[in-house]
């Protein structure tokens, strides 16, 4: 992820590989996969080994260019141009197959910023009105501990997107929670355990908690956090179904005292009361926040999270600690590096299935549908490319347009940013997982509107039809 320099990727054993590939063939949907140019030729793209030198995505950079909103609130808009061909996915799933959709950002759009969002018909019903009416059926809202005097207190410097980014507190987290459950639909509560964004390359400490000397005492108040916020939604009478026991927890826990978005850097916090990925800390910290979430709300179904990068550590912690939670959650993105190829990840989703007797989830995938601000250079356009190959011939999915561009002074190959990019990846991602064995998949990113290029509503706030990749076949097992 960005601005770290991470791991590569496991290399499953080749016995795990022969079992995917086994396993995990998936049918062809010739009628709904939209047809590639025929003028472009991706014949010659090979599988690249997964590269993590230059890896440079973390989720707070995910959402680093996110606007507070543009164009005017109208519900006509012109972002859905150009046909998605079908969006049925061509795999059978089960009836509670998660078909999720992060939608951390909906209150600071509406609230903060007195933006709206449409239907693609142009009505306006609630928001997750519109979620459940393109086959959505579970919502990830993240939450952080006290977002709102992160820059203040020290925690974080020089993030001039910070102000934007949702400051997720238990108040604006039960607000949205309500109108979830309001609307019929599920809830995955993303612990963070932070007062800012968590991932491999940064797990900072909150503010308040600084002062802990402790990894027992840490632990007790991981403790009394996680029952305090669940108690809270009980009351409110919004309990979640899922819940992330911390956010992209590869490399630990409570690593940090701070960090600056211009450099990048971190503060590492004392190591008595580091939580290193293995370390009998981290160990602690996950058990604490496990057994809060069984004692205060025994119904949820916990997640471990980590990225589709490396990790190994994290399952044998869980394993040889006999941890109680129910769900491996993964990230993948495609345009990552060390996420790798959907090979990568349809082998980890078998393994971890397998090996560890976990169900596994894509808790958090994205797929672009035209090009940002900081594609000039193509180079997460052109892993985009090199993953999104298709395990049995090798070569880039052919329903994904693609185009040669110069990068770093040689021809490279480019997943285009269109609509029907956005639903194809996701099909292919649902696809090969579900085959596989997993559980469901979490769209990040995309409640934040047309200027984001992660989204699924356009620059008014309409949805675009590419939302209707949610709308899949279901056969109940």
């Amino acid at each position: 992820m960005k601005k770290t320099r991470l791991i590569q990727l496991l290399c499953i054993s080749a016995a795990f590989s022969l079992v995917a590939l086994a396993g995990c063939k998936v049918p062809t949907n010739s009628d709904s996969a939209v047809t590639a140019d025929p003028t472009v030729v991706a014949s010659d793209t090979k599988t690249p080994a997964a590269d993590t030198t230059n890896n440079t995505d973390t989720e707070k950079e995910r959402e680093s260019t996110t606007p507070t909103g543009g164009g005017g609130d109208s519900g006509g808009g012109s972002g859905d141009s150009g046909g998605t061909g079908g969006t049925t996915v061509d795999v059978i799933l089960p009836s509670d197959y998660v078909r999720g959709f992060d939608a951390s950002y909906v209150d600071q759009f509406e609230i903060d910023n007195g933006k709206k969002y449409y239907d693609t018909d142009g009505s306006q019903p609630d928001f997750f009105e519109i979620l459940k009416n393109h086959g959505i059926n579970t919502v990830r809202l993240r939450i952080w501990v006290d977002p709102e005097n992160a820059e203040e207190n020290g925690i974080v410097s020089n993030d001039s997107s910070w102000v934007n980014s949702g400051m997720n507190t238990l108040e604006r987290t039960i607000r949205l929670a309500k109108r979830v459950k309001a609307a019929g639909l599920k809830i995955m509560l993303d612990f963070h355990y932070s007062d800012y964004w968590t991932d491999p390359g940064k797990q900072i400490i909150p503010k308040a908690w600084q002062s802990i000397a402790t990894a027992d005492a840490l632990a007790t108040k991981l403790s009394d956090y996680t029952k305090e916020v669940l108690n809270a939604m009980k009351t409110a009478e919004v309990p979640p179904d899922y819940v992330q026991v911390g956010n992209e927890i590869d490399t630990g826990l409570f690593l940090h005292t701070s960090y600056n978005g211009s450099t990048g850097k971190t503060t590492d916090a004392n190591s008595a009361v580091q939580g290193k990925s293995g370390s009998a800390n981290f160990t602690k910290y996950l058990k604490a926040g496990c057994d809060a979430v069984r004692d205060a709300c025994p119904s949820a179904k916990i997640i471990l999270h980590v990225t589709n990068r490396k990790p190994t550590n994290i399952l044998t912690t869980t394993v040889s600690s006999a941890l109680d939670y129910d769900i491996v959650g993964l990230s993948y993105y495609s345009w990552e590096s060390s996420h790798g190829t959907i090979k990568n990840l349809r082998d980890n989703v078998t393994a971890f299935k397998n090996t560890y007797n976990k169900a596994v989830m894509v808790v958090e995938t994205s797929m672009y549908w035209k090009y940002g601000e900081y594609d000039a250079n193509y180079r997460d356009l052109s892993f985009a490319a090199q993953h999104l190959v298709d395990p049995d011939t090798g070569k880039v999915y052919t329903d994904l347009t693609t185009k040669t561009v110069t990068y770093n002074g040689a021809d490279t190959l480019i997943v285009e940013g269109t609509l029907a990019n956005q639903v194809n990846t996701f099909r292919h991602i649902i696809e090969e997982s579900a085959q596989c064995g997993a559980t469901g998949i979490c769209a990040w990113g995309g409640d934040m509107r047309g200027e984001w290029k992660y989204s699924f509503f356009e620059y008014e706030g309409k949805a675009m039809s590419s939302i209707d990749v949610f709308k899949v076949n279901l056969t109940a097992k």
